[in-house]
C-alpha cells in the first residue's frame, strides 16, 4: 500500500508540473492579447526549455507570436527585450513546423505566421525605398534575409536599395552573395562590374565578372561590349579586336560595334580596315560624330604624312617629285573634309572640328575657306 501511495503522489506531482507548465503556455498567451509583452516573454522562455512542454508544437508556436510582437513594437521597452526578437521568432515557428506533422494545426499556423512576417517586411522595405529612405530600406531587406536565407529577395532588393545609398561594400555583398545561391541575372553582374571598375577600381576583378557572365549568359549585348571596353581600356587590343569582331556577328546593325572595332584596327596600324569599318558606322548612322570625326582625323593623318614625305625630300628630289607628292597629299585633305563638315554640322561647338578645318582647308590652298574657319574659332574664344 505504501508502494501504490508513493507511485500515486508521484503521478499528481508530475500531473502538477505539467499543468504548470501549459500554464505558462497559456499565461503567455493571456499576457499577449493584454499587450503585456514583458511577462509573456518571461512565460514563454520558461515553458520552451521545460521538458514537459519543449517539445509541444503550441509552445514554439507561442514563443513566435511572443517575440514577433516584441520584434514589430512601438514601444521601445519592449524592443529592448530582446534584440535578436525577429530571428527568434522565426526559429519559433519553424520549430513548430517541426515538431508538428505537416498540415497540423500548429504547422499550419507557423508557416502562415512566416508567411505574413515575410510579406509585411517586404512591404514594409519596399515602402521606404519609395520614399527614398534607402538606409532604413536595406535594412528591412536584410530582415527578409533572416527570416528566409534561402530566398534570393532580400539579398537583390537589399543590393539595389545600397546601390541608391552608394553604399557600394554593402551592394557587392549582396550581390556577391547572389551569385553564390545561383542567382546569376544580367542586373547583378552589371552591378557588380560596374563596382569593381569604378569603385574598387579593379579592372581586373570586374574583367573576371565579365567573363564570368559571358558564360553564364553568353547572349546579353550589354556584357558583350563590357568586355570590349574593359580590355580597351586595359590595353589588350588584339583580344579586344577579336571579341569587337564577333560582337558584330551577334549585333550586325551596331554602329557602336563598327565603330570601337574601327578604333582598335586603327590602334594596331591598319588603317584600310579602321576606314571600313569607320565607314559602316556611319553609314548605319550618319548622325555619329565620333566615326565622322575619327575618320575624318584618319584621312586628314594620311595627308600630314605625306606632307612630311615632301618636306623630307632634298630640293633636286622636290623639284622632280613634289607635284606628284602634294597630289597624294591633296586627295587624302580632300577625302577629310566631308565628314569634317558633317561632324561641324552635328556639333557646331566642337572648336577641335573647326580647327582641323581651318588647318585642311589651308593645306588644300583654299584661304577664303580656311579664314572663315579661323575666324569662326577666334569669336568662339580659340581652341579648348
Amino acid at each position: 500500500m505504501k508502494k501504490i501511495a508513493l507511485l500515486l503522489a508521484f503521478s499528481m506531482i508530475s500531473g502538477a508540473s505539467l499543468m504548470a507548465q501549459n500554464s505558462a503556455v497559456n499565461k503567455a498567451t493571456r499576457y499577449l492579447d493584454e499587450g503585456k509583452l514583458d511577462l509573456a516573454k518571461q512565460n514563454i522562455d520558461e515553458a520552451v526549455v521545460h521538458e514537459k512542454t519543449a517539445g509541444k508544437g503550441k509552445t514554439w508556436y507561442t514563443k513566435g507570436k511572443v517575440y514577433k510582437a516584441i520584434a514589430t513594437s512601438d514601444n521601445p521597452d519592449y524592443q529592448a527585450l530582446d534584440d535578436n526578437a525577429l530571428i527568434e521568432s522565426v526559429q519559433a515557428f519553424k520549430k513548430a513546423m517541426e515538431l508538428e506533422k505537416e498540415n497540423s494545426t500548429y504547422h499550419l499556423f507557423s508557416r502562415e505566421e512566416v508567411n505574413q512576417l515575410w510579406a509585411s517586411t517586404l512591404n514594409k522595405g519596399a515602402e521606404l525605398f519609395d520614399e527614398g529612405e534607402y538606409e532604413q530600406a536595406i535594412e528591412k531587406f536584410k530582415e527578409l534575409q533572416l527570416i528566409n536565407p534561402e530566398d534570393t529577395t532580400g539579398y537583390l532588393y537589399a543590393g539595389i536599395a545600397a546601390m541608391q545609398a552608394s553604399q557600394y561594400d554593402v551592394a557587392a555583398e549582396n550581390y556577391y552573395k547572389l551569385l553564390d545561391m545561383e542567382y546569376k541575372s544580367p542586373d547583378v553582374y552589371t552591378g557588380l562590374i560596374w563596382i569593381e571598375k569604378t569603385q574598387n577600381e579593379d579592372l581586373e576583378k570586374a574583367l573576371e565578372l565579365v567573363r564570368e557572365a559571358r558564360k553564364e549568359i553568353p547572349e546579353n549585348l550589354d556584357i558583350m561590349r563590357e568586355e570590349i571596353n574593359l580590355l580597351l581600356t586595359l590595353e589588350k587590343t588584339e583580344e579586344a579586336l577579336a571579341k569587337s569582331e564577333a560582337a558584330i556577328q551577334s549585333e550586325p546593325d551596331n554602329p557602336s560595334l563598327y565603330y570601337i572595332t574601327a578604333y582598335l584596327y586603327d590602334e594596331v596600324g591598319d588603317g584600310a580596315k579602321a576606314e571600313e569599318y569607320y565607314k559602316k558606322a556611319i553609314e548605319i548612322n550618319p548622325e555619329y560624330f565620333d566615326a565622322n570625326y575619327n575618320l575624318a582625323v584618319l584621312y586628314f593623318n594620311r595627308g600630314v604624312e605625306v606632307v612630311k614625305e615632301a618636306n623630307n625630300m632634298t630640293i633636286e628630289m622636290y623639284q622632280k617629285k613634289g607635284k606628284e607628292v602634294k597630289a597624294r597629299s591633296r586627295v587624302h585633305f580632300e577625302a577629310a573634309i566631308p565628314y569634317l563638315l558633317r561632324a561641324h554640322e552635328i556639333k557646331p561647338e566642337d572648336t577641335g572640328v573647326i580647327e582641323i578645318l581651318q588647318t585642311t582647308y589651308t593645306e588644300l590652298g583654299m584661304n577664303d575657306k580656311a579664314e572663315e574657319f579661323r575666324k569662326k574659332l577666334d569669336s568662339m574664344g580659340g581652341l579648348n
